[in-house]
């Protein structure tokens, strides 16, 4: 029933089925049915067909009926001349369907592929701006604890051991802050490293491992210490120190 309504079929099937439309009125309302789904599938296709048309293969339809075997090969002919704009048109809606999604899907790609990269580009925007603050404000607390008036500046040179060390700590009670000026610092082994230390009531207690760099950093501030001191220690720190390879101390 599809292809005699697209005009498909072949003289022999045509008379076939015509004869039994005129038998058979379900027959004839499926035809209808097939019709209208047909009209419905080209119109949801943006691609709409003339209404002559629709109404010219209804009358070929209805001649066939009518007219039965007279002119079994005129009217089937007609109506196959009328029938596939109905082909046409689906054929047609379908092919720009497709079209169109596939334009749709490849919009659609590229925008996510942009908005992935505008994203990405967007989060290394926040990190960069994240830790812009972030050291502007640590050098907005060394400014203050540097001008800070309770703030004493303690000098640690090295001894025989590391001559060319020069360290000078800021120390500041009232704040609770404590901060390092690496001057210089001298090369060491790689497994050894520098780290201070800061007695407390005869304890020396770590304040971290100095990193071999010049620069300002801060340092670990333990209250009530008495003096500071840097050792020589193996990689990574120590958790007691090594006094005899003591190479700077200074009292608070």
């Amino acid at each position: 029933m599809e292809s005699y309504l697209l005009g498909l079929t072949d003289q022999e099937q045509t008379r076939e089925i015509d004869a039994l439309l005129k038998q058979s009125g379900e027959l004839r309302d499926y035809l209808d049915d097939l019709e209208a789904f047909q009209y419905k599938l080209t119109e949801s296709m943006a691609v709409v067909p003339p209404e002559s048309t629709r109404q010219s293969i209804k009358t070929a339809i209805s001649e066939l009926q009518d007219q039965g075997d007279k002119e079994e090969l005129v009217k089937p002919v007609e109506a196959a001349k009328s029938i596939p704009w109905i082909l046409m048109a689906s054929l047609f809606g379908l092919v720009l369907f497709f079209i169109t999604s596939i334009q749709l899907f490849t919009s659609k790609l590229q925008l996510q592929r942009e908005l992935i990269q505008n994203q990405l580009l967007l989060e290394q925007h926040q990190k960069q701006a994240q830790e812009t603050y972030e050291y502007m404000d640590m050098l907005q607390e060394q400014l203050l604890l540097l001008n800070d008036p309770s703030t004493r500046e303690v000098e640690l040179n090295g001894n025989r051991l590391a001559s060319d060390l020069k360290i000078v700590a800021f120390w500041n009670e009232e704040r609770g802050q404590s901060m390092l000026s690496v001057r210089n610092l001298p090369d060491l082994a790689d497994n050894q490293c520098f780290q201070m230390w800061a007695d407390v009531d005869g304890e020396m207690k770590s304040l971290g491992v100095i990193e071999q760099t010049a620069g300002i950093e801060f340092l670990d501030y333990l209250a009530d210490a008495e003096s500071l001191n840097i050792t020589i220690e193996k990689e990574g720190g120590s958790d007691h120190p090594d006094v005899s390879r003591l190479v700077a101390s200074a009292i608070l």
